[in-house]
């Protein structure tokens, strides 16, 4: 048990060298261009103690007592708990949540405040977009869906990042993968990390049901995925074989047992990253370039496509997102799967909670053998953090102390609770999947396409009208996009280094 606990650990630390471009794509982009190579991976970090010494780099003396600190963040699933304890439970998580924020107020004599504010995935951009146009400085720190907030980087809304000195964004509690793909030319306008259990919540991965794989008499998936086999092609085979008419309907059901349980927009997403598809990558002024490569995606399109529609899967193409994933669940949990495309979160759920059948997490399949890592994908969802303007710079470094604080003491205290207290004790139940998390974690890519899809005509969205239409249109899509795209990253680049430019 304790080589497991330190194996994951490890897992934790190297999740935030998030692997923004693992291994590659630097090189040639389809249409001939040079980019840079992307930064490797940080070397692990090997042992429980090595966590423990890990320490910030704040001055002891640091102090802004009597100063009050307003987050605004989303009250939504699984990110609610994020920033704040509205009361405590007895949970363990919100327990050691509640702890860091009192410890963030002793250690600066401050008083922390957060305003949670409901709706939809716009609702809190709003609000701050609602402040900084009339040149008010309602909201701090902004703790958002970087999906939805990240779009506004050369708008101005946001303090520049690495102005501040007491913000080391260099550090293993901070995503090095989202700060490769985040940071645009000399500035960097939102920071993810360790502050952001969402950050491991929402990656996507594979669930399978053990029990069901048993009486197949099939290798182990979890051998599967070590011996590199674990590909698109091998989860069609296995779901070709694998399917029970449970209801008589003669069609697909979700009364039926069937290879795979899945869904229609996100959950086509995670097949950018799983199958090694760059949207966007930097140039050696950290600039974005398109490098869409059109054949390699096509052949993933075909390969989804048939996963999908012709190798028995139970597709659920209603409903809003936590709608389909409870109805994934419900069914994989009752045993209507051999195969399962989720969010990690959903381990946390009732359903699998109280699954009779054993279960393991493995990563989404790569597009075939010769692709040697497995990448693992971020539903956009995930939780970013912004100052908000208009500040002072004065103040932008007290904050920016506060968000140091916050991502360490988050990554020594709550990331090691949720993992080795919760996960182990309560969702996970066996070593092995343990081990796969290391993969899982080791491989998360951060694509710069996916979060500044909004600006790129959505762009990391167009999959799913190809897979949803049964007919693979990559090239003509992507002919037409890949002009869209260069002329809406030059608008971009423009605002941003206007505000560079300015002083911002």
């Amino acid at each position: 048990m304790k080589k497991i606990i330190c194996m994951l650990l490890a897992a934790i630390m190297l999740a935030f060298s998030l692997a923004s471009c693992a291994k590659d794509p630097g090189g040639q982009t389809p249409d001939g261009t040079t980019t840079a190579a992307p930064d490797a991976l940080d070397p692990p970090l090997q042992s429980v103690q090595r966590i423990e010494s890990v320490t910030n780099g704040l001055p002891p003396e640091l102090s802004y007592k009597g100063e009050t600190v307003a987050f605004v963040s989303r009250d939504a699933d699984f990110v609610r708990d994020e920033v704040s304890i509205d009361e405590e439970d007895g949970d363990v998580i919100h327990t050691a949540i509640a702890r860091r924020n009192s410890l963030m107020e002793d250690r600066f004599g401050i008083t922390l405040t957060n305003n949670k504010i409901a709706g939809d995935q716009y609702a809190v951009r709003n609000a701050v977009k609602q402040s900084f146009e009339a040149g008010l400085h309602t909201y701090d720190i902004i703790a958002n869906s970087c999906y939805s907030t990240i779009i506004h980087t050369g708008d101005g809304y946001f303090y520049n990042l690495k102005k501040l000195t007491h913000l080391d964004l260099t550090a293993p509690y901070w995503s090095q993968g989202f700060n490769s793909a985040a940071s645009i030319g000399a500035g960097q306008y939102m920071c993810t990390g360790a502050a952001s259990l969402a950050l491991y919540r929402l990656m996507f991965v594979t669930f399978f049901n053990r029990d069901l794989m048993n009486t197949l008499g099939e290798e182990s998936l979890f051998d599967v995925v070590n011996a590199g086999k674990w590909t698109i092609d091998y989860q069609i085979r296995l779901g070709k074989q694998y399917y029970s008419d449970n209801d008589a309907s003669t069609t697909i059901s979700s009364g039926d047992t069937v290879g795979l349980i899945s869904s229609t927009v996100s959950y086509i997403d995670p097949y950018w990253s799983s199958c090694k598809n760059p949207i966007l990558v930097k140039d050696a002024d950290n600039w974005l370039e398109y490098a869409v490569d059109v054949d390699r995606l096509s052949t993933t399109m075909r390969k989804v496509i048939e996963l999908f529609y012709d190798a028995n899967s139970y597709i659920v193409t209603s409903g809003g997102d936590t709608a389909r994933q409870n109805e994934i669940s419900s069914m994989f949990a009752e045993g209507h799967a051999l195969t399962a495309t989720l969010r990690l979160c959903a381990a946390e759920t009732e359903f699998l909670r109280d699954m009779t059948d054993k279960y393991g997490v493995i990563p989404c399949p790569k597009l075939d053998e010769e692709q040697t890592e497995y990448q693992t994908f971020l539903h956009d969802q995930f939780t970013a953090f912004a100052i908000a303007r208009p500040v002072t710079d004065e103040r932008a470094e007290m904050l920016g102390a506060v968000l140091e604080y916050m991502a360490w003491s988050s990554y020594t205290t709550v990331v090691p609770v949720y993992y080795n207290v919760a996960l182990k004790s309560k969702y996970m139940q066996d070593s092995a999947s343990w081990d796969m998390l290391d993969k899982i974690y080791n491989g998360i890519y951060i694509d710069a396409g996916v979060l500044y899809t909004k600006i790129l005509s959505s762009v990391h969205q167009v999959p799913r009208t190809i897979v949803t239409g049964k007919t693979d249109t990559t090239a003509s899509k992507f002919k037409t996009l890949k002009t869209a795209v260069n002329m809406n990253l030059s608008k971009f680049h423009a605002s941003v280094k206007k505000l560079q430019e300015s002083g911002n």
